[in-house]
Order: structure tokens, then C-alpha cells, then sequence
């Protein structure tokens, strides 16, 4: 008993131990990037009174360096971001002697007034007027040369730097990265916008290269060739197109060649010359990388280590595991509800796309609507296999009520001190380099909204993954369970959407599946176009976001099934942290 508690004690100091070092080791490599990404360069936070008095969240990135007046330039992001996304170009810019003005816009990172970027720029409160509000105020500052102010806009940030340029002549240069345009591009000529430069990933399906080549036709007149100026930087006629390698459209803003072509033109065009430094933007991305890799070991080891003490003092036991069905029977359905799990997941992405499209400004937010369509749609397909199942294997509604009360106050103290933890740590090492998890009042009441609304659908879920799935892999080692079921949800959830991101390469191909979904009165007609069109978009942020999230959710829940046999638990832990997420990035309307 004694060489027993000696070992769990052991297990414990482990546990510990790996929690401290991963923390430390992940704090310490953010603190190491933030100081090498602010090199030479002084930040501010301020607030612009946008058109309409919305309070407008901005940093001015300023080099330490500096006299007289600076040019300057207005750095703006894409939906769902803030101006933590931009550092690699903000700093980059400030570093070369560029003031930069890194705009939040309005209902994104600190800024009021709500998101609506769809609309007349000259009558609706929206993003192209504030980019107008941080013009009019670079204007003012006895900083800034106001003759030399242009703007670099990403994605939906494009759009609206594109527009800027359009609207006021003197805006020089236009940088768009990941172009985004729909009515601008009628006005896009061989002299407007000013100096414009094009940046687009080779491997973009939400902008793809095609597009940014058709706005390059009409800015050149098709007369000009990529990656070659066309026209003259000092007549403010230069037109660029770069086609940036193995980018998409996520990872195109920490690639070093969009940093180095949009800093080399900024310069350029300002008459300041070749950028006399570089820094390679890629560890912006792998410090990413790296601290949430680490989040999820340092995760495993605190359920371990709540687990046991909360067992130590009785507040959580172990129950006993459902009998399986043995070997052949187990694998038989293991096959034939993954097969039904992808085939579900598969089917629901054209239907959520057209929900999300037509009911645009569900529930006050931006694009966190696709998240809970697909879980209530993928809900309701998973439903009948719950019924079905729960009617062959009589013990098996028991099993479900058992396991919603089972430990309930053990798994909820856990799923509590998972999130402290991703906050604390993705606060320490991600925020203000990358992105923004600090939590404002508004963004908990979302958080909180978010989960609730998640969390029933999600119940059916992870009924399938734990109750049908985990509970029959024919083994009786832990590991081997949690590892199976690992792989089962990550590739159920990550490869429907990766065929429907292949499938965006083709077209005629996804009309020809949206005419069966409209055969079955699932699509309306007068939305296949906008369904078409917006597949590769919605299609392909969803797997961006659930390659990471889902990672983490797939190897944490099942040890934490395995630790609470509580299905209810593991629920609300894909709840609440997927709802964290959204609420740490996405955009309120």
C-alpha cells in the first residue's frame, strides 16, 4: 500500500512538474518573440470617435528612431481578427521608419459600434468609415506628413483599404492582401487606386490567385505581368501582382515575402528608399504553433492530477466500463458509425452555408453561426443512430442517464481549471502577438451564450463519440481507447471538410452536388449561387478552425471520459472551449 501511494505521489510531482515546465518553457518563447517582433519599435494604444462616436480600439507603431514628420500608414485586419493578426507588417513598416495606425474596426478587439461591412460606404456605419476616421485623424497628428499616408488591408480589410483608395485620391499606396472586392473593382482603372499592390497565397481558395489576377487585369488594363510593376510608383501608377508560394489565405500574412513586398512597396512609393531590416515573420507562427501543442500536454497532465486528488478526497470515482460487445462486434460498429459520422458531417456543409447566408446576423454575431449550424445539423443526422443503437443495446438509455449525474461535480471542477489554464497560458504567450484572449464583460456574457447554446447539440455528439464509440473499443487498455477514439473524432471531424475544400478547386463539380440538395428542397434555387459561391469559404474556415480546436478537444476529451466516465462533462468542455475561441475572435454585430 505504502510502494502504492509512493508512486502516486510520484505521478503527481510529474504532473506538476510538467505543468510548470510547459508553462514556463511557453511563456518564455512568447516573451523571447514579443521582444524580437518589437525590435526598434515603440507602441501606443489609443482611441479614434469614429463617424457616428463608436469608440475606435487602435495601437501606433512608431519607430524608436524618429524625427520631423513620419509617413504613415493604416494597417487594418480581416473578420474576426484585430491588430495583434498584423504585428508581422505593423512592426515591419514601424521598424523602417513607416508610423503605423493598426485599426481595430468596430466590434472587434476593444471597438464599439458593431460589425457591418456590407453596405453603401458613404451613408452606413461601417468599416470604410472608419478607415475614413483614421485618416482624418493620422491628419492631425503633428507627427505624421499628411501627404504621405497610405493604407495595407488584409482580407475583408481589403476590401475596405481598396475602397479608401478609391474614395479619396490621395490615399498612396493600396495594399491588398488576400483581395477581397465585389462593386470596387468597377471603379479600379491604370491610375486608382494609387500605387496598388496585390498579394494573394498560391494555395487561397477563399481569394484565389484567379482573383486577384482579374482585379490586376482591370488595374493594368491586362497589359501588366506578375510579380513585374506595371506603371510608375513616382506618378502614384504602379500596379503589382505577387503570387506568394504555398500560402493560403491564413497563413499568407506571417509569410515572409508578403512582409518583405509590402514593405519594400510602402517604401517605394514614399520615397524612402530599400527597408534596411527584415525579420523573418515565421516564428510568429510557430510560437503559435508551439504554445498550443504544449497547452494540450500541460491540459492532460491537470486532468491527471484533478482527477486523482478529487478521487483522494471522494468527490469523483472511476465507475465501471459498459461491457463491450466483443471483438468482432465492436469493430463491425466502430466501422459502420464512423463511416455514418463522416457521411453526416459531409452532408450538412451546403445546408450551413445557406443557413449562415441567409440568416446572416444570427444571434448578434459574425461567422460563430456557421459553428452552431454545423452541430445542430450534424445533431439532427446523429440523432437516428443514437435511437437506432439505444433500440438494439437495451442498457444503453440507462448508460446515458447514468453518465449525465456521473461525477457531475468532479467534471465541472475540472472543465472549470481546463479554461483557467488555456487563459492564463494563451493570454501569457499568444496575446498581443498574435491574437487577443483577454476577456471583456461583453465577451464573457458571449462565451457564456455561446455554451449554452452549443452544449445540447453537442450532447448528442459526444453521445456518439464516448457512449457508442468510446465504450466499445475492444480493449481494456486506457490508452489504446483514448487513442483510437483520438483518431476516430479527429478524422471524422477534419476530412468531410477537407473533400469540400478539394471540391472548391472544382465548380462545376459543387454544382453538381448543390442540384441534388436542391432535388430534395434542401437548398432553395435563388440561393444555389451564393452557396456556390461561398463553399470555399466557409467550407475552408471550418477545417482551419477545427484542425486546431478539434485536435486539442480530440486528445484531451476521451482521457477525460476515461478519468469521469461522464458524458455530460466532456460536453461541456467542447462547449465551453469552443466558445471561448469564438468568443476571443470572433466579430459582434
Amino acid at each position: 500500500m505504502k510502494a502504492e501511494n509512493k508512486k502516486l505521489d510520484k505521478g503527481s510531482l510529474i504532473a506538476i512538474g510538467l505543468i510548470l515546465v510547459i508553462f514556463l518553457l511557453a511563456v518564455m518563447t512568447s516573451a523571447s518573440a514579443k521582444t524580437l517582433l518589437l525590435q526598434g519599435v515603440n507602441t501606443q494604444e489609443i482611441y479614434i470617435p469614429g463617424l457616428d462616436g463608436a469608440k475606435l480600439r487602435a495601437v501606433i507603431y512608431k519607430p524608436v528612431k524618429f524625427n520631423g514628420r513620419l509617413p504613415a500608414v493604416i494597417v487594418v485586419h480581416g473578420l474576426g481578427g484585430s491588430s495583434d493578426t498584423m504585428n508581422a507588417i505593423s512592426t515591419e513598416l514601424a521598424r523602417n521608419g513607416v508610423l503605423v495606425l493598426a485599426l481595430n474596426y468596430r466590434g472587434h478587439d476593444g471597438s464599439e459600434g458593431g460589425v457591418s461591412y456590407i453596405g453603401d460606404p458613404l451613408t452606413a456605419p461601417n468599416i470604410s468609415n472608419d478607415l475614413i476616421a483614421s485618416l482624418k485623424y493620422l491628419s492631425m497628428r503633428d507627427d505624421v506628413d499628411a501627404n504621405r499616408i497610405g493604407v495595407v488591408g488584409y482580407s475583408m480589410g481589403s476590401r475596405a483599404a481598396l475602397r479608401l483608395g478609391l474614395l479619396v485620391s490621395s490615399v498612396n499606396p493600396v495594399v491588398m492582401i488576400g483581395p477581397y472586392f465585389s462593386w470596387e473593382i468597377a471603379g479600379v482603372n491604370t491610375t486608382r487606386p494609387s500605387n496598388l499592390l496585390i498579394i494573394v497565397g498560391e494555395k487561397d481558395i477563399i481569394t484565389p490567385p484567379s482573383s486577384a489576377q482579374l482585379l490586376f487585369n482591370y488595374a493594368t488594363q491586362t497589359q501588366g505581368k506578375p510579380f513585374e510593376v506595371f506603371g510608375s510608383p513616382s506618378k502614384g501608377t504602379a500596379r503589382k501582382l505577387v503570387i506568394v508560394p504555398n500560402a493560403d489565405h491564413y497563413t499568407i500574412i506571417f509569410a515572409k515575402q508578403t512582409v518583405e513586398e509590402t514593405t519594400s512597396w510602402v517604401l517605394t512609393c514614399f520615397g524612402m528608399g530599400k527597408p534596411s531590416s527584415y525579420i523573418d515573420p515565421t516564428f510568429l507562427a510557430s510560437t503559435s504553433a508551439s504554445a498550443s501543442f504544449l497547452a494540450i500536454i500541460a491540459i492532460l497532465a491537470l486532468v491527471y492530477l484533478t482527477g486523482k486528488y478529487l478521487r483522494k478526497i471522494g468527490v469523483s470515482k472511476i465507475p465501471e466500463r459498459p461491457q463491450g460487445l466483443g471483438l468482432i462486434k465492436s469493430a463491425v460498429l466502430l466501422v459502420v458509425v464512423t463511416a455514418y459520422y463522416m457521411i453526416a458531417s459531409f452532408f450538412t456543409i451546403p445546408i450551413l452555408v445557406d443557413l449562415g447566408w441567409r440568416i446572416y446576423t444570427f444571434a448578434m454575431f459574425s461567422g460563430a453561426q456557421y459553428t452552431i449550424y454545423y452541430f445542430a445539423l450534424l445533431a439532427l443526422l446523429l440523432l437516428p443512430l443514437v435511437v437506432v443503437y439505444a433500440i438494439l443495446r437495451k442498457s444503453f438509455m440507462g448508460e446515458i442517464r447514468s453518465s449525465v449525474k456521473r461525477n457531475l461535480k468532479a467534471g465541472l471542477i475540472t472543465v472549470g481549471l481546463i479554461w483557467l489554464f488555456m487563459y492564463i497560458l494563451y493570454n501569457a504567450t499568444l496575446t498581443g502577438l498574435v491574437a487577443n484572449y483577454s476577456m471583456t464583460p461583453v465577451r464573457f456574457i458571449l462565451m457564456f451564450y455561446l455554451t449554452l447554446l452549443l452544449l445540447p447539440t453537442v450532447f448528442i455528439d459526444e453521445t456518439v463519440l464516448r457512449g457508442i464509440i468510446q465504450d466499445n473499443v475492444p480493449s481494456k487498455m486506457w490508452p489504446v481507447r483514448v487513442a483510437v477514439v483520438a483518431i476516430i473524432q479527429y478524422l471524422s471531424r477534419i476530412l468531410p471538410l477537407a473533400i469540400w475544400v478539394s471540391l472548391s478547386a472544382n465548380p462545376l463539380q459543387i454544382e453538381g452536388l448543390l442540384r441534388g440538395y436542391m432535388a430534395l428542397n434542401l437548398i432553395a434555387p435563388q440561393n444555389m449561387d451564393i452557396v456556390k459561391a461561398f463553399i470555399p469559404m466557409n467550407s475552408y474556415g471550418l477545417y482551419y478552425a477545427f484542425s486546431s480546436v478539434e485536435l486539442f478537444h480530440a486528445l484531451v476529451a476521451p482521457y477525460l471520459y476515461e478519468e469521469y466516465r461522464s458524458t455530460l462533462t466532456t460536453s461541456l468542455f467542447r462547449s465551453l472551449t469552443v466558445a471561448f475561441t469564438m468568443a476571443s475572435v470572433m466579430a459582434l454585430l
